[in-house]
């Protein structure tokens, strides 16, 4: 977690100052910290009104580091969950590595699937879960941003309800709870 110095601090849509200020934080906000751009922007995630986490950047010169404990989380979490996302999601926006990361932890926390990440992606009972495992597209290096939504999503948990099972191109389960061009999120 990162706090902030300042009394004002934009949120921009770019790392620079042309890009579109998307929110103002008030001092001792808190933004989660993604990566360094250059010595002049910090990537963070800022959760807006409805607590949906935002891809954005600020001026790194007002970010102080706060003091916390991270979350223990193994290399093979990490492992499994970087890889599932870039395997399912290549290409996609930031909120669709997001929401496929988080589908796979609310299967975790679930009673109808196994639980562990590599488990939930291995999982055959219904069928094949996760496409990207058997078709070889999980073998593929991650780019840095399904690395980073794996951190995000292992250091801070799914954003979406705990019901939020299904990701794929087709309604399934009890209802959408979002699409995507990438996907539809569905309710078990």
């Amino acid at each position: 977690m990162i706090r902030y110095s300042t009394v004002n601090l934009n949120v921009r849509t770019e790392p620079s100052l042309n890009g579109q200020i998307i929110h103002t934080l008030k001092r001792n906000d808190t933004v989660t910290k993604i990566q360094d751009v250059d010595d002049t922007w910090t990537n963070v995630i800022w959760h807006n009104e409805n607590n949906e986490p935002i891809n954005c950047y600020v001026a790194s010169r007002y970010l102080s580091e706060e003091e916390s404990v991270a979350p223990l989380v193994s290399d093979n979490d990490r492992y499994w969950l970087a890889h599932a996302i870039h395997g399912e999601m290549q290409g996609t926006p930031w909120e669709d590595h997001l929401y496929t990361g988080s589908v796979i932890l609310n299967r975790v926390k679930s009673q109808h699937y196994p639980n562990t990440i590599e488990s939930v992606i291995t999982d055959r009972k219904w069928g094949i879960q996760y496409a990207c495992y058997w078709d070889g597209n999980f073998q593929k290096t991650p780019s840095q941003m399904a690395w980073n939504a794996a951190d995000y999503l292992l250091t801070n948990g799914s954003i979406f309800p705990d019901n939020v099972l299904f990701q794929a191109q087709f309604k399934q389960g009890n209802g959408v709870y979002l699409h995507t061009n990438a996907a539809y999120y569905c309710i078990w």
